[in-house]
């Protein structure tokens, strides 16, 4: 059982490739809100490792630092025991 005829189907879609009202109506009524809002959770995402990504490298800065003045202390101790 055909529901819509080729015409009308031919319609529909030249009707949503014209129609940008339409097209968002169809769109509303297709896709459910979570869908919807994919994009800007992506780019919160995205966002949010960047901001990650910027934080583990100072981390591993800092670290690096801590064990550059970590082996000055060492040297230097072992020095005072020599």
């Amino acid at each position: 059982m055909t529901l819509m005829s080729e015409a009308q189907r031919k319609r529909f879609f030249a009707t949503l490739r014209r129609d940008d009202d339409f097209r968002l109506t169809v769109r509303r009524e297709l896709l459910i809100e979570d869908l919807l809002s994919l994009p800007q959770t992506v780019a919160t995402l995205i966002d949010v490792v960047a901001q990650q990504r910027q934080d583990m490298t100072a981390l591993a800065t800092d670290v690096r630092n801590f064990v550059q003045r970590l082996e000055t202390l060492v040297g230097d101790f072992t020095d005072r025991l020599a």
